[in-house]
């Protein structure tokens, strides 16, 4: 049987070969997620998700260039 994780990288290589946009998303309650979607009544529940879609070409954001916080003002050591 393959992993969780395996079969999520492949969800998201297949959704790049084809210009889909694909993000996984943390901090979800599964419980609340199943019955909002009616997931039970389907025989299935939720353990992952995965949102995917196509950029808007009105999307005035999507053209500017990435930003990332330096290292120190984002990871606390001790």
């Amino acid at each position: 049987m393959q992993s969780l994780g395996f079969k999520m990288l492949v969800a998201l290589a297949a959704a790049a070969e084809n210009r889909i946009d694909a993000s996984p998303m943390e901090g979800f309650d599964p419980k609340q997620f199943d019955e909002i979607l009616g997931l039970a009544e389907l025989g299935v529940e939720s353990c992952v998700v995965l949102a995917v879609g196509f950029r808007s070409p009105e999307d005035k954001t999507q053209a500017f260039a990435k930003v990332r916080l330096a290292r120190e003002d984002v990871v606390v050591e001790k």
